[in-house]
């Protein structure tokens, strides 16, 4: 799937956001299987998250719970973490604030999160969301990118035959195959704006010999990096077709 930006021209106070993430009955639920987590599930799973070394994305935050959490719907639980992650960062209010006010929502729900929950909810959220220095290296890094340039948001190499017509155009002289190159970008303001262009067959030997040289400099600077113990981010992700 490609990657969306968190690009907003006006971002509204974080409990605008926190009442709509509550009014989900699957994002309460998940929210207090956070609550009703046993303590030693808990403690393993925040020491693993705010020990990891890296950048915390998706894949990292699923593996963690699953190795440290007996449930078999820890995939509920990862995705309900990161959506909170992402909404807390995406906001311009101060992550504590952001909690707070959270927090603050789930008064309209006091049946299902008497004071006690919500307070053990926060102690947790606070641990487990806001605490991990990967998702603090993620974000700089994601918004490093974002201020690089746009997106590559979906490649295509679309092949079709052009049929050739005789001069009374009634019968098919030949045919002309033309190689296009569609790329798709999702440009700073979030809108998607396209380029495409017709290839030549040298051309598309000359792109994917390019393709190869870009890999081969990766693989150099990925050894480079592990050899210094310098982790590196993972923020971008394109859609791939080819026809």
């Amino acid at each position: 799937m490609p990657r969306q930006r968190s690009f907003f021209r006006f971002q509204p106070p974080f409990r605008f956001i926190a009442e709509q993430l509550l009014g989900g009955t699957e994002f309460r639920s998940n929210l207090k299987k956070i609550v009703t987590l046993p303590e030693p599930e808990f403690s393993s799973t925040a020491t693993a998250l705010n020990t990891h070394p890296n950048f915390l994305v998706a894949a990292d935050v699923a593996e963690i719970l699953q190795k440290n959490i007996s449930s078999t719907q820890t995939d509920t639980v990862a995705r309900t973490l990161l959506q909170l992650n992402s909404s807390i960062r995406n906001t311009q209010e101060p992550e504590e604030k952001a909690l707070e006010e959270l927090c603050s929502a789930l008064g309209k729900y006091a049946e299902e999160f008497p004071p006690d929950d919500v307070k053990v909810l926060r102690a947790r959220l606070q641990k487990l969301v806001l605490a991990p220095l990967g998702f603090k290296r993620q974000k700089k890094a994601e918004i490093l990118a974002e201020a690089t340039g746009a997106d590559l948001n979906e490649l295509n190499i679309i092949c079709d035959i052009r049929p050739v017509f005789d001069e009374d155009r009634k019968e098919i002289d030949g045919a002309l195959i033309i190689p296009t190159l569609t790329l798709e970008v999702l440009e700073l303001d979030g809108g998607l704006s396209s380029v495409e262009c017709r290839l030549t067959e040298e051309q598309l030997d000359d792109l994917c010999r390019i393709s190869l040289l870009a890999k081969q400099k990766m693989v150099a600077i990925k050894t480079l990096l592990t050899a210094k113990s310098i982790a590196w981010a993972r923020v971008f992700e394109t859609a791939r077709k080819e026809e």
